[in-house]
């Protein structure tokens, strides 16, 4: 079992871009490693995997991530998180990246 919280991130800066995926443990790192690779495969800027200090991160018995999916305030990564094609490619690469991790387990 897995916990994957989604997010659409924002910022001010309307140049941000990208997809990050945060995560609060050794073993929670590889799950964020592995859906962070499949969201960059479908074309967003990779921030990369982060070490997070969010509740959910911290007070979640299972490997647990937080991915941020876009910037909402970035007009090409807004128009990708508008898109229901994107969306289903989105959901399919984080399934596949989930299912991957589980076999390793």
């Amino acid at each position: 079992m897995v916990f994957v919280s989604l997010h659409c991130n924002a910022s001010p800066n309307v140049l941000a871009h990208g997809t990050e995926t945060y995560y609060g443990s050794s073993q929670s790192k590889l799950l964020a490693e592995a859906i962070q690779a499949g969201l960059v495969l479908l074309g967003l800027h990779d921030r990369g995997t982060k070490a997070g200090d969010y509740y959910i991160l911290r007070h979640t018995a299972m490997p647990a991530v937080l991915v941020e999916t876009g910037f909402v305030t970035n007009p090409d990564d807004a128009a990708k998180l508008a898109s229901i094609d994107w969306l289903n490619m989105g959901a399919d690469a984080i399934a596949e990246a989930i299912h991957g991790f589980m076999k390793e387990e």
